[in-house]
């Protein structure tokens, strides 16, 4: 109803029930409001429905949070993300076990007698160390803290290549190593060279496989397998065209830190798993499973690099405090 319709109501009511005082009401001093309780009950309407959207999206984006925060942790993702990381962990990794090439293989053991040992002593796998170097020695370089680790794909320096990448990463001793693989590219096929010491390695790769060579008859062959967070590296090594021994890395990263599981066989029947992480940046922490003939031997040993007289080592501690020795890389030191 209209304010005028109102007052005129008001009017003809004081003139029926009070004609005497009509003339003494002045109806333009007369305020109509609206109604308090229904203005009310719209505010309320108003702050139920802003609650409820304010719940809703409190609701939606901490669902999101909680989905990223479990997805994280569920799927880190895997190692290695860029085909060109891929490419030059398959070149330095494979070239670095193809530096051993020369390595006479070791003598396995001849003891037929079935031996569960757990509590290891040096002296137990003194014998296997030589097979189990070359593995450190990637470790160094590859098993470690993300932060210590780059790749950089370039344009290459060199007139003859197209491409650059640029490894760099600490050893045990946190000391710089760094590697340059110059390749070109075709497609899917790769040509290219690595240096590693006064020793150049050419690989290559197809669809169907990569192959880093000493020479046409010495070469290391690598696969690659990807799952879930996983890559695992299959290497088989030849020398004279004759498979010497094959190995596994399983390479994973947990916490922005790369660990690595290895499957090693040699030709005579020797098996060897490792598994290991670094410890304090300067050592690592291996588990071990040794096979070979009919003998076992599981336990663990930890790895630092020893340097005397300008020579290195690594030292091998058991449990039982017993320790061994073993040249770092391909010299001879006296000290081991």
């Amino acid at each position: 109803m209209k304010n005028k319709d109102i007052k005129n109501k008001i009017k003809n009511q004081a003139i029926a029930e009070i004609p005497d005082v009509l003339n003494r009401i002045n109806l333009e001093e007369i305020n109509i409001e609206d109604n308090v309780n229904s203005a009310n009950r719209n505010n309320w309407k108003s702050f139920i429905n802003l609650r409820l959207v304010f719940t809703t999206l409190i609701l939606i984006i901490s669902g999101v949070v909680v989905f990223n925060i479990f997805n994280s942790q569920s799927n880190p993702g895997v190692p290695l993300e860029a085909d060109y990381e891929v490419l030059a962990f398959e070149t330095i990794s494979s070239a670095t076990l193809l530096e051993y090439s020369e390595t006479e293989v070791l003598t396995t053991s001849q003891d037929s007698s079935i031996i569960e040992l757990s509590d290891n002593s040096a002296s137990d796998i003194d014998i296997y160390l030589k097979d189990i170097k070359p593995l450190i020695e990637l470790s160094e370089i590859f098993i470690n803290s993300e932060e210590k680790i780059t790749y950089e794909k370039l344009d290459s320096d060199l007139a003859e290549y197209q491409y650059l990448v640029k490894f760099k990463a600490e050893d045990l001793t946190e000391t710089i190593i760094q590697y340059k693989l110059y390749y070109n590219q075709n497609n899917d096929n790769i040509e290219g060279v690595i240096a590693l010491g006064d020793v150049n390695y050419s690989f290559t790769k197809d669809n169907s496989s990569f192959k880093t060579y000493k020479n046409e008859s010495d070469y290391i062959e690598v696969s690659i397998n990807t799952k879930d967070d996983k890559q695992t590296f299959s290497y088989q090594m030849y020398k004279n065209n004759q498979l010497q021994f094959f190995t596994n890395m399983e390479l994973t990263k947990v916490d922005n830190q790369y660990m690595a599981k290895y499957n090693y066989n040699n030709n005579q029947g020797l098996q060897i798993g490792l598994e290991m992480q670094r410890n304090n940046q300067n050592q690592f922490d291996v588990d071990f499973d040794i096979t070979d003939q009919s003998q076992n031997m599981r336990g663990r040993f930890n790895v630092n690099v020893e340097q005397e007289n300008g020579e290195s080592s690594y030292r091998f501690s058991f449990p039982d405090n017993s320790e061994s020795c073993e040249t770092r890389g391909k010299g001879n030191n006296p000290h081991c």
